[in-house]
């Protein structure tokens, strides 16, 4: 393709390299960004197809310190996980913290949400909402549909010049 030749000045001296790699890392990383988000969508149907259901509110915000990072200069912060009570099937009452925090509460104490709970172990609850279910599956797939694009058209490139894809002679060739 000359769309790099375009963009990137000297790119059929020894940048094919760098775009050679940036390729491979964009394909492969891609993909199993793509392979992630669908086993974690299969796993997810997997439980909502075996999960009841019922009704419950909001009892707390449970406040978690999440502390400093000094590595990358994050400052300590406050996050809330909301805790929720929901009755199973048998008619005993459960209580939950939800693993999924924010740094805002995002409910309100009292509010009544719907929960999906596993019959065999009640403390494997969700509060049933898009953001607590899919936020994983959709941030691994968006990622793998960019990046994987990116790399197969860059490696594209790379061979439209001439070169190899060899990931293994990568450090051998000029």
């Amino acid at each position: 393709m000359k769309l790099l030749r375009f963009l990137v000045p000297g790119y059929g001296r020894r940048r094919w390299k760098i775009y050679l790699w940036l390729g491979w890392t964009g394909t492969v990383t891609g993909s199993c960004f793509l392979l992630v988000a669908i086993g974690l969508a299969v796993l997810e149907g997997y439980f909502l197809m075996h999960s009841s259901t019922a009704e419950g509110p909001i009892i707390a915000s449970v406040e978690s310190q999440v502390p400093a990072d000094p590595q990358t200069n994050t400052p300590a912060r406050t996050e809330f996980c909301p805790q929720f009570r929901y009755q199973s099937t048998d008619g005993a009452a459960h209580v939950v913290t939800a693993s999924t925090c924010s740094n805002a509460p995002s409910f309100k104490i009292g509010e009544q949400v719907r929960v999906n709970y596993s019959d065999s172990n009640f403390s494997d609850a969700q509060i049933s909402s898009f953001g607590e279910r899919w936020a994983f599956v959709f941030g691994f797939g968006i990622a793998g549909f960019i990046l994987a694009p990116i790399g197969f058209l860059l490696l594209r490139s790379v061979r439209s010049l001439g070169h190899f894809l060899d990931p293994i002679g990568f450090w051998d060739a000029n």
